[in-house]
């Protein structure tokens, strides 16, 4: 029953037990480097130091840099004594993680974590699938236009080029390669997915998944249905074209379905899984497609437009007919599916992302390997497909609007403290992360 629930009040650490803890990580601190450390909390219980040691976070950050505190300490005053401490300490943290890196910097590394930091969800969380929110809309808007376009205009050209229509076919594939790239890049982007190519994964579509099911069935059933009545006289061949296009994008894009970040062993476990399920949908679509061309292919000469009948190509057999109609549909419907699965997923999104993130110095190239060097060195921890700052008070720090990390430093002065800090003074009275 929940009224019989044990519930665990953790208590801030007292300055008998943090001294406790200095000394047993190293005895010799009444006469060591954290000589002046200890002391300060023998002579001063209820001083800053004290209120910034109440955590065991804190207490290890002192204790790597408690040769230095009393100095910090000195230069402390007021109220807000506590949040320039807990500051300094921080920014140490930092300094000293990416002091012996010849690659990054300590500066830039803090200003990447500060970037990062300030685009977490409220629970701390960051995901690299929504770091988009960072890129302006319309960056997406244009390169899936700037994509689709050429792509799909190219592709329809070189098919139509075999019926002697190969600007017919250009302005049929820039119509919709266009058309399609605003409808995937305006509706809201697919969290993670996985590909689910068995059939005992299939399952009933929730309403988001099934609206996204039927527009995917929708686009690539009309723009087969464009292109065979062109081509076609009979009715049939359009409404059988369309409905078989449309059944095979609506399937390729049902063999995905969205990942739970939480049940992911790692973030870029996450990332390798949405590529995985994009590939699939490319697949899923150019093998039905393929087949969809051969039998398309097998009526052509049945069924063609009379403006066609002088066409050279109706001099071969019907199978190869069929067999190139199938090589056009494979290229055409796996081309189709596969930018817009991309431009709909987040790993499509992701790509962009990075590389405009890159360009404004908000993010290293190599983000995800950034991201896994800072879960090494202790700054970051890693709960499933997400990224944490090691602490709440860490994440706090990096995303406040304070002074760059080389101000503040032990050793080199304190700056001003900023609101935020002067707040998370009181942290550890009301946050019951404070005291992990």
């Amino acid at each position: 029953m929940l009224h019989q629930a044990l519930i665990v009040d953790l208590q801030p650490l007292r300055p008998d037990e943090v001294r406790g803890i200095l000394l047993a990580y190293e005895p010799a601190s009444v006469h060591g480097p954290l000589a002046p450390l200890v002391a300060l909390l023998e002579d001063q219980p209820t001083g800053p130091v004290a209120e910034v040691l109440s955590t065991p976070f804190m207490v290890s950050l002192a204790r790597d840099t408690g040769a230095s505190l009393p100095e910090l300490v000195s230069t402390a005053r007021g109220p807000d004594a506590a949040a320039v401490i807990r500051h300094g300490l921080l920014g140490t943290f930092i300094r000293k993680t990416y002091a012996n890196d010849e690659q990054m910097a300590p500066d830039r590394a803090g200003h990447y974590l500060r970037f990062l930091a300030r685009h977490t969800d409220a629970a701390g969380r960051l995901a690299w699938w929504r770091l988009h929110s960072a890129v302006p809309r319309s960056l997406f808007v244009i390169v899936a236009v700037c994509v689709a376009g050429p792509v799909c205009s190219a592709l329809a050209a070189i098919f139509f080029l075999l019926f002697d229509r190969p600007w017919l076919g250009f302005w049929i594939g820039l119509g919709t390669g266009v058309i399609g790239a605003f409808i995937v890049e305006l509706v809201p982007q697919d969290d993670p997915r996985r590909a689910r190519p068995r059939l005992r994964s299939v399952r009933v579509p929730s309403l988001h998944e099934l609206a996204r099911t039927i527009g995917f069935g929708l686009m690539g059933g009309m723009a087969l249905a464009v292109m065979v009545w062109f081509l076609y006289a009979p009715v049939r061949f359009t409404v059988i074209g369309g409905v078989l296009s449309g059944l095979t994008f609506a399937v390729a894009r049902y063999v995905s379905q969205p990942n739970d970040p939480l049940q992911v062993v790692t973030p870029d476990g996450l990332l390798r899984a949405d590529r995985t399920a994009v590939l699939y949908t490319w697949l899923a679509g150019a093998v039905p497609g393929a087949l969809t061309g051969a039998y398309l292919g097998l009526s052509f000469q049945a069924g063609h437009r009379p403006a066609l009948g002088a066409l050279g190509i109706l001099k071969y057999p019907s199978p190869v007919l069929a067999l190139l109609a199938a090589a056009g549909g494979c290229v055409l419907s796996g081309a189709g599916l596969g930018l817009m699965a991309m431009g709909s997923s987040s790993w499509g999104r992701f790509i962009w992302t990075r590389l405009w993130l890159v360009g404004h110095g908000m993010t290293p190239l190599k983000l995800m390997a950034f991201l896994r060097d800072a879960y090494r060195r202790g700054v970051l921890r890693q709960v499933n497909g997400y990224y944490e700052s090691r602490h709440r008070l860490l994440q706090r720090y990096l995303a406040g609007p304070g002074p760059e990390l080389s101000v503040g430093a032990l050793g080199g002065g304190a700056g001003p403290p900023d609101s935020l800090w002067a707040e998370s003074a009181t942290l550890r009275r009301t946050d019951p992360d404070s005291a992990h």
